[in-house]
């Protein structure tokens, strides 16, 4: 994938400062523009002054973007922090997404 590259779908960033070595804190959002919103989202970290080490882990392409991360977030519900932060270890964050991936034709 072409960094540069604009993608529709669903964005997942790993925030490295606030993960450990079982779990992961990660923000699932959706984009018509994900590389961009990546970009805004850590300049916004920047700007307010946190010094978190964000990676952009995954986007998943897809037409119907919102309606793919609600059924992201209802997955991972259990999960939930606050918003669209999610603190989940890696086995289930995979297992989930796999399901997603799954049922990807729903999306687009």
């Amino acid at each position: 994938m072409n960094k540069n590259e604009d993608i529709q779908g669903i964005y997942i960033i790993l925030n490295k400062t606030k993960s450990t070595d079982d779990k992961l804190f990660v923000k699932i959002g959706s984009s018509k523009h994900c590389n961009k919103r990546y970009n805004e989202i850590r300049s916004s970290y920047r700007f307010n002054g946190m010094d978190d080490e964000l990676e952009l882990m995954r986007i998943i392409p897809c037409v119907q973007n919102r309606k793919m991360e609600r059924h992201a977030h209802l997955s991972l519900k259990a999960y939930r922090q606050t918003g669209e932060y999610f603190l989940v270890d890696k086995t289930k964050l995979e297992e989930r997404i796999n399901m997603i991936l799954n049922d990807i034709n729903n999306y687009n």
